[in-house]
């Protein structure tokens, strides 16, 4: 699977995911990642700002894109979106 995450993710209006597109074999897909993901597995603190959730995502991309690549075989369903117990193992 051939996976790209879009470069510029946004907040979700209540602040608790970043929303981004990723292009899934030649597919555009809605994905967000929780926030909680990005505090316990990308040490970003709780009280971090836009900035700050961005550049942690960007630093993550191969990390998230793996994640992303285990959640749409397991369950294909639109958006996917990335919690913490996604990336544990």
């Amino acid at each position: 699977m051939n996976i790209t995450l879009s470069t510029e993710p946004t907040l979700s209006g209540d602040g608790q995911f970043l929303e981004f597109v990723a292009d899934v074999d030649g597919r555009e897909v809605r994905c967000a990642l929780a926030r909680k993901a990005l505090e316990m597995w990308f040490w970003v603190p709780p009280e971090a700002e836009p900035p700050r959730l961005t550049r942690a995502y960007l630093d993550g991309r191969k990390r998230i894109a793996v994640a992303l690549e285990r959640r749409i075989v397991k369950q294909p369903a639109e958006p996917v979106v990335l919690k913490t117990e996604h990336f544990s193992g």
